[in-house]
């Protein structure tokens, strides 16, 4: 028996990988707030922030988290958001502002404060297009301070 033991011991392998961290920003995207606490600006508001975790989804850049404390699938529980973004959504008549903060979590402070104008947020795609443009702005703030 002990030379069997033996013989798994030397069979083994002897550099088994470190599980190195992920280089990824880890985000959250809190839900946007509407200016004016009605249903159609709330839905406008919800779709803008479905939009922004969409296009952070797609970029490399990002992991894209639930929630601060969330643990991403296979990922080890340490890992838990850096930054958080919040922001607000206020429409009149067929325009609409976006106006985000992109806040450090550990340091409680502002990084960054993207913000865009849907010109016409009844058009097609629409609002994937301000979803992705906060997305890329998001993007070029931790390319430049990430260099």
């Amino acid at each position: 028996m002990p030379r069997a033991l033996a013989l798994l011991l030397l069979l083994a392998p002897m550099d088994l990988p470190a599980q190195t961290p992920d280089p990824r920003v880890r985000i959250v995207v809190y839900r946007l707030d509407a200016a004016f606490k009605n249903t159609d600006d709330s839905l406008l508001a919800r779709s803008v922030g479905r939009a922004l975790v969409r296009a952070l989804n797609a970029d490399s850049t990002f992991a894209v988290l639930d929630r601060p404390g969330a643990p991403r699938p296979n990922a080890p529980p340490v890992e838990t958001a850096q930054y958080a973004v919040v922001g607000s959504v206020a429409a009149l008549g067929s325009q609409a502002r976006v106006d985000l903060r992109v806040v450090d979590i550990l340091k409680v402070s502002l990084l960054t404060h993207p913000s865009i104008l849907i010109p016409d947020r009844n058009a097609d795609g629409a609002i994937v297009r301000a979803g992705e443009a906060l997305a890329k702005q998001i993007h070029q703030h931790f390319a430049t301070v990430r260099r």
